[in-house]
This record gives C-alpha cells, structure tokens and sequence, in this order.
C-alpha cells in the first residue's frame, strides 16, 4: 500500500438493488438468489468497460471510472441487460439504481473518499428504478459521445452537501410516470449511502493521514 494517499479525477459509480431490505426480510434465499445472479450479470460489463470495483456495498458496487464516457456506457448496458434478463419468468426479477458523478477523489491504497464519492452516493436514490442519475460533470462531458436524451432537474438540494446540484435522469420520463417506491426503500438506501460514508471509509488508516500532515501526489 502506498504510503501517500492521491488525488485524482474519476468518474465514480454507485448500484444499489430496490427494495433489497424488503427482500430480505421476507426470503434470505431469494436475496442472495438476485445477489448471485447480479454478480453475474454485472461484473463482465464492468471488466467490458474498464471500471474497478473499489468494493461491494451489500446489494450494490462503488466503482470508479477513468472515462465518464465509460461508466455511462457501462450504466446503460447494465440496465438493459438486467431488463433483458428479467422478460425471461424462470428468472428472479430484480431492478436497480444507478448514480454517477465526476469528481476529485482521494486514493487510499486500493479504497477511494472525498466528495467525488460522497456526492455520487447521494444521487444515486434520486434515480428511478432501472434508471440512471447523472450530475453535470457527467453530463456535459459524455452529451456529444454517447446518444442519450436525460431528464434535467434543476437545483437539487444533496443531504450534508452545501452546494446544489442539476442532475439528469434517465429514461426520460415524466415525473408521474416513473416507477413508485415507497419512502421506506428511499430512507433505507440513504441510510446505507451514509453508513457507507461515515463508517467504512473512516477507517484508521484514514484517520492516522487526517490527523497527520500529508502530501497529495
């Protein structure tokens, strides 16, 4: 591990599976079921476009990106090969979530903090099910490489995030025909972004380099 942490810009990537909580706590055999199958359906996608996985969230990946170019590509493929993958009723229909955000992260060893990450975790369970979120960052550098017509939501208010933020959704549907989740499902995946963001990356390592002068590479 080095002994320096590093910043760099990255396009960093959320999932999370809807209403997995639920899931759970009515059949522990069917979650781990989707949870098998997601692995299987993902990962290849993901190696396909060149992201790393920094780590697996419960139902969910954190991955980070080179390209926004990418990770947006890589997101679209994702959902349509989950949707694909549901129309065949052998199956166990799952849906997920996915948020982007292009910003400046911190590298610690082989995990990856700072708002980049933080602001990624937010907006992703502002996206629909089977849907993606994107911020600006993201939009503005992928809108002439890659044939997508979001959604724009001007003004977002992100929680523990000063600034606010536009986000783009897709697909491009109106508000009152996305897919209904109840608030139970929202509060569960935001607890889970914030435990993710207050307890996992606080780990020692990073408190002993908070706490100490260091140098950015």
């Amino acid at each position: 591990m080095s002994s320096n942490p590093k910043r760099k810009l990255a396009a960093i990537m959320f999932t999370d599976i809807v209403g997995f909580s639920k899931i759970m706590g009515e059949n522990e055999t069917k979650a781990l079921t989707i949870l098998k199958n997601q692995e299987s359906i993902l990962n290849p996608l993901i190696e396909q476009h060149n992201g790393n996985i920094i780590k697996k969230t419960g139902d969910g990946y954190l991955l980070e990106f080179d390209s926004s170019v990418e990770a947006v590509e890589c997101a679209i493929e994702m959902q349509n090969s989950i949707k694909s993958f549901n129309t065949n009723k052998e199956n166990i229909e799952f849906h997920i979530r996915i948020g982007i955000h292009l910003g400046d992260i911190v590298v610690l060893g082989n995990d990856i903090l700072g708002d980049g990450v933080n602001i990624a975790s937010r907006i992703e369970p502002l996206a629909s099910p089977d849907g993606i979120c994107l911020t600006e960052a993201v939009y503005q550098s992928v809108k002439s490489k890659v044939d997508i017509e979001p959604r724009r939501i001007n003004e977002v208010d992100l929680k523990h995030i000063d600034d606010k933020y536009t986000i783009y959704k897709l697909p491009n549907v109106d508000e009152a025909d996305e897919p209904k989740i109840s608030d139970a499902e929202v509060i569960d995946s935001s607890r889970k972004k914030i435990k993710i963001i207050n307890q996992e990356y606080e780990s020692s390592l990073m408190l002993s380099f908070l706490k100490g002068p260091f140098l950015f590479l």
